[in-house]
């Protein structure tokens, strides 16, 4: 009676410690959608495969990251604040904003784009418009992007009030909460200017949408940002295999010094208090 039991409680803790070998680790990685949802997953899913495949290896064992898109801003900010995702890739205001919310954050690296430490947003008007200069915009109505967009808001806006064009001036503005949404809605003509990412810009002009540029807006690149969930052991692996990701397009970095990568945004937000 003694032998079956003993071979069945050996038979039944090795299918334990082998469902648990053979069961990856999953990681949760939130983002927002700042543009077409589907957009979003084909430009990051790639890039968080390589991942997967770069913490697997560093690990020496089975990693995997599922993929959590949240529908605005806010939402993303409160699951990366509240730990309920375990990492995060953010434009830069919504990372400041984050942080205010949590200075437990966790700053894992910062993106490289062609080798660059910025790229583009865009003020565009729609492709027949008169509106040649920023200055023309007064009482002209405005799309902007989320209310916490780098930007779709503070850069656009920052930018519009060194050019003397403050929110009284215009006839009136919106938050559209997307880019393609915005840029849609200036070549149809419901608005007669929009602050979009360069690359959308150049995605929607492709398609066939009427828009043409007024002002381009260098941007700093963007972080990817670790919650409080995150262990120290895996933080340092995500971290490491990020450093390790070097495609011809995009790579990533730690910079020395953060903030100073950070300041254009950051006085961005205050000129912004002005609009």
């Amino acid at each position: 009676m003694l032998k079956p039991l003993v071979f069945f409680l050996f038979s039944l803790s090795a299918a334990l410690f082998s469902s648990k070998i053979l069961q990856a680790e999953q990681l949760i990685f939130g983002v927002y959608a700042n543009d077409n949802p589907r957009q979003i997953v084909e430009q990051l899913r790639p890039t968080l495969n390589e991942l997967e495949k770069n913490l697997s290896i560093i690990a020496g064992r089975d990693i995997t990251i599922k993929m959590d898109v949240s529908s605005s801003y806010h939402d993303a900010i409160n699951q990366l604040v509240s730990g309920r995702v375990d990492f995060s890739r953010f434009g830069v205001a919504s990372y400041l904003i984050a942080q205010q919310k949590n200075m437990n954050l966790r700053l894992l690296a910062i993106e490289k784009k062609k080798d660059q430490e910025f790229f583009y947003g865009i003020i565009c008007v729609n492709a027949k418009s008169d509106i040649q200069t920023l200055g023309e915009l007064t009482g002209r109505s405005f799309a902007f992007g989320d209310m916490s967009s780098t930007i779709g808001r503070y850069m656009a806006q920052s930018t519009l009030l060194q050019a003397g064009v403050y929110g009284k001036n215009l006839s009136h503005y919106d938050y559209l909460k997307r880019h393609d949404k915005v840029g849609m809605a200036v070549a149809d003509g419901t608005y007669d200017a929009g602050a979009i990412k360069e690359s959308t810009f150049k995605s929607l002009v492709k398609n066939g949408y009427a828009l043409r540029s007024i002002k381009r807006m260098q941007v700093p690149t963007k972080p990817w940002i670790a919650s409080d969930r995150l262990s120290q052991e895996n933080f340092d692996l995500v971290q490491n295999a990020l450093l390790a990701i070097l495609s011809g397009q995009q790579s990533y970095y730690l910079p020395s010094n953060p903030v100073e990568h950070f300041k254009s945004v950051t006085r961005a937000i205050t000129l912004s208090k002005d609009f």
